[in-house]
């Protein structure tokens, strides 16, 4: 599955991504469900809690940020374990762009996979993936501003 989209923003690109790497601020910007341990490295490792219908979805994983060299692009690899099977992966490629008049905005693009009895659960379910996503960029962009 597919997922792209973006954001305006009332700060420039390069205090938003930056960001990503905090757990502290991860715990406040993300959406229902996430609890971010402590960093290593560049990943956080994460849990994912949350019901999807009639189901629990409860997944274990961890974020993953890459800053571009030689560009203010960033890689977001998000990979998470269901307990019973499965798994989803989600890769996505960040560019935070500044227009000569002075406006800000945050894209990103990139694709959502899911195997085992997870993909049957969020197989339905791009409309949702596409708001946790959204709602992310959305919260980091507010939180970056407040700043």
């Amino acid at each position: 599955m597919k997922l792209n989209g973006s954001i305006p923003t009332q700060c420039p690109p390069s205090t938003l991504l930056p960001l990503l790497h905090d757990p502290e601020a991860l715990a406040k910007i993300a959406p229902e469900g996430f609890v971010f341990a402590k960093r290593v490295a560049d990943t956080i490792p994460f849990t994912f809690r949350r019901r999807i219908g009639v189901i629990l979805l409860t997944l274990s994983g961890q974020l993953t940020l890459r800053q571009g060299t030689g560009g203010p692009e960033s890689r977001v690899d998000i990979l998470a374990e269901h307990r019973i099977g499965g798994s989803v992966s989600i890769g996505l490629d960040v560019t935070p762009k500044s227009d000569p008049d002075g406006a800000h905005s945050l894209a990103w693009s990139g694709t959502m996979e899911a195997s085992g009895l997870t993909a049957r659960i969020v197989k339905q379910r791009e409309a949702e993936a596409h708001k946790i996503i959204t709602t992310l960029f959305e919260r980091l962009a507010e939180q970056a501003a407040a700043a």
